[in-house]
Parts: C-alpha cells; structure tokens; sequence
C-alpha cells in the first residue's frame, strides 16, 4: 500500500483478499504455479501428486536464480507479459517472441 494511499481502509482489505489462501489457490491454479503458501500447496494435494511433488518439496531447499545485471530485466519483462497468454489474450509463441525483444532493447539501453 502506498503511504499516502486516501483510502487505506479499502487498500487493506484489497491486500488481505489478494493474499487470502482462497485466492492464493485460485492464482496458482489458474496461472499454473505453485502457491506461495505451504498450506495452499498441502490443500491443493500438490504434496500427493507424483509430478507437483518433487517442486513442493524444492521450496525448502530452493534458492532465487537472480543474479547478474540482466536477469532481473528479462525476468520482470517475462513476468509482464506471460499471464495475458495464460489468459488466452495472446499467444504463447507471441508473448515469448514480445517478452524477449523488449528484455533486449532494455539490456541494449544500459550498455
């Protein structure tokens, strides 16, 4: 929340809604990502199932990949751009195409 929010009733409870465990489950199921909550993760079943189970398990051991001085641009370029094509809005080979020409023009402008 911005601290000079007018209406900071309304921006905590837009916070503890994006943030409930319903809606933490609603988001990784529709994005296809694992829950930032371990009990969403035990809730969905994904400690169970064969395939989500080795990535629920990876959590404990897990270390962020950002390093270096473009990762974070490509990431965040990624991150823009891939839920419109899990939303359908765009396609897969679109989005991939736009989030790594904008990544590169970015990195071009801070050589």
């Amino acid at each position: 929340m911005n601290a000079d929010s007018k209406d900071k009733s309304d921006s905590w409870k837009f916070i503890k809604f994006v943030t409930s465990k319903k809606q933490s489950q609603q988001y990784s199921t529709t994005a296809s990502v694992l829950p930032s909550r371990k009990s969403v993760a035990k809730a969905m079943g994904l400690n169970d199932d064969k395939d989500m189970a080795p990535f629920v398990e990876a959590a404990n051991y897990a270390t962020p990949w950002i390093a270096g001085v473009n990762l974070d641009t490509i990431q965040v370029r990624y991150e823009n751009i891939i839920p419109s094509a899990f939303q359908g809005k765009i396609s897969l080979k679109d989005a991939l195409t736009q989030a790594t020409e904008s990544a590169n023009k970015d990195i071009d402008k801070q050589k």
